[in-house]
This record gives structure tokens, sequence and C-alpha cells, in this order.
């Protein structure tokens, strides 16, 4: 049984929205590999020029298989638990679960090693496509004493699309789980 303290913080005031699909995986190797038509953590830009930001989408909203970008091949991948593809045990991901494009900290520089991650609110986008995103806020974590941040971020054309910054519905909305 893992152990870990989750600290939940929503940063206000910051603005994003997300606007659909820009691409999407280009073809499959196997029933566990998606190849893009880019290298996904290393062939897309972060930040656009109009300061939305570019997610890759790795899990769907509402699904369950836990799906990763590899950082070396840039592929997506099946995660794979134990010689299984693995599948959560609990409820779909909330919202399409994704990382950010070229944002890699390595744990020597404070970071967890992996990109930064993303849940982006609206409905599911197809696993491996790049959207673009408004950000609305951050959920701070600890999981087993590493940070572990989420950005959060609105799909544009959802029924969240009007929502561009957390402070216009709450403004001191801070929790601690």
């Amino acid at each position: 049984m893992m152990k870990f303290k989750l600290k939940v913080i929503l940063y206000l005031g910051i603005s994003l929205i997300l606007t659909f699909s820009l691409s999407t995986c280009e073809k499959s190797v196997d029933s566990l590999t998606l190849i893009g038509e880019k290298h996904f953590v290393s062939g897309y830009e972060p930040l656009m020029e109009d300061g939305k930001i570019q997610a890759v989408v790795e899990i769907p909203a509402g699904t369950l298989d836990k799906w990763e970008v590899d950082k070396e091949t840039g592929y997506l991948k099946w995660e794979i638990r134990d010689g299984k593809p693995r599948v959560v045990q609990y409820l779909g991901y909330p919202g399409n679960y994704g990382m950010i494009p070229r944002t890699l900290l390595s744990k020597e520089s404070g970071g967890d090693g992996d990109p930064l991650d993303v849940i982006v609110l609206g409905q599911p986008v197809e696993r491996g496509s790049i959207v673009k995103a408004q950000l609305i806020g951050v959920l701070k974590l600890l999981d087993g004493g590493e940070q572990d941040d989420k950005l959060i971020a609105v799909l544009d054309g959802s029924p969240f699309s009007g929502i561009y910054r957390c402070s216009r519905y709450h403004s001191n909305l801070v929790c601690q789980l």
C-alpha cells in the first residue's frame, strides 16, 4: 500500500483556454504503441505565440488505460506493470490527461524527471492529439514527498470554455486534502 500526502492548491488569476485538436497520431506500431507526426516530448513547442499552451493527450477523459509518452523515443506507449498493460482500478480520468512538450525537469534540478502534467477539462479527445489550451489553474501536488503539480486547462468548445480563471468563481479557492 503506497502512502502519500496529497496537497492541492489552485492558483488564481492564471488565464488559459484550449482550442481544439491540432493533430493526432500518425500510426500505430502495435496495440501498445502510437507514433506521432513528431517526437511528442521535443517535437512541439510548449507555448504558442498567442500565449496558449500545446498539450499532448495521453489519456482521454473517462478512460482507464494508463498511457504515457516515452521520453527517449517520443512514442506514446501503454504503461506496462507486472507484465500487463496498466488499467487504473478506479473511476476514469476526469479530464483529458497529458503533458506539455519540452518541459522536462530533471530530478537534479528539482523536478520529477517528467514533462509537466496537464488535465484538460472538456469532452474526450483522441489519444495522441495535440491540443491548444488556455490555462486556468495549477494543482500543487506532493506524491511520495515529491512535487508533482498538474496544470488545469479548459478545452475550447466544451461546456467549460467560458472559464478563463478560477478566481472568477471564488476569490480565495485554496484547499488541502
